[in-house]
């Protein structure tokens, strides 16, 4: 059975803080963690798993979604008036 680290001590691992840990779960981009009950747990293995999916050579691009372009949604015409409405 492997290892499992507490916040506490995946924190002290990474160099990072508890906050940025649970900040990261909510949004999902931090590292893969276990859910025992109420309490969560981290592999060794996923942490640095993670470490090095987030090794960059440069600061250009943080993720895949910045190459896509952006959706242009055009806004409805909301501006009825009662000249419109006759």
């Amino acid at each position: 059975m492997p290892s499992l680290n507490n916040e506490s001590e995946a924190a002290a691992y990474l160099q990072l803080s508890r906050s940025f840990l649970r900040q990261a779960r909510v949004r999902g981009s931090g590292p893969s963690f276990i859910k025992l009950g109420r309490s969560v747990r981290y592999r060794i293995e996923d942490l640095n798993n993670w470490v090095e999916e987030n090794a960059r050579k440069n600061t250009i691009r943080q993720s895949n979604t910045e190459l896509r372009a952006p959706i242009m949604v055009p806004k409805p015409n909301l501006q009825t008036t009662k000249r419109n409405k006759r």
